[in-house]
C-alpha cells in the first residue's frame, strides 16, 4: 500500500476510492464516467493507477476488470493500521 498517495488523493480519486467502498467499479460504467466527466479509457487509467499504488484490489469477471478497495487500504482509513489485513 502507498500511503502516501493515498494521503494525497485527488478529488477524482478520492471519489474513486469512496465509490469502491461501497460497491465495485468498473472503468465501463457509465454513471461514474458521467459524474467525473470522464470516458472509459480515462477511468480506466485512474483505477489502474490506485490498483499499482495498492488502494484499489482488482478481479477479472469475463473481461470486465472489477476493482473495489483493498483490505490494507480499507484498514489504513479506518484507522486499524496496525491490524493484520
Amino acid at each position: 500500500l502507498d500511503v502516501s498517495h493515498l494521503c494525497s488523493l485527488t478529488e477524482t480519486e478520492a471519489f474513486l476510492v469512496e465509490s469502491a467502498a461501497e460497491r465495485e467499479i468498473s472503468p465501463s460504467d457509465s454513471e461514474l464516467q458521467d459524474m467525473l466527466g470522464v470516458g472509459r479509457a480515462r477511468l480506466s487509467q485512474l483505477c489502474n493507477g490506485l490498483n499499482r499504488s495498492g488502494i484499489l484490489g482488482v478481479r477479472k469477471r469475463g473481461r470486465t476488470r472489477l476493482f473495489r478497495i483493498s483490505r490494507p487500504a480499507e484498514a489504513h482509513l479506518l484507522g486499524r493500521k496496525n491490524e493484520e489485513v
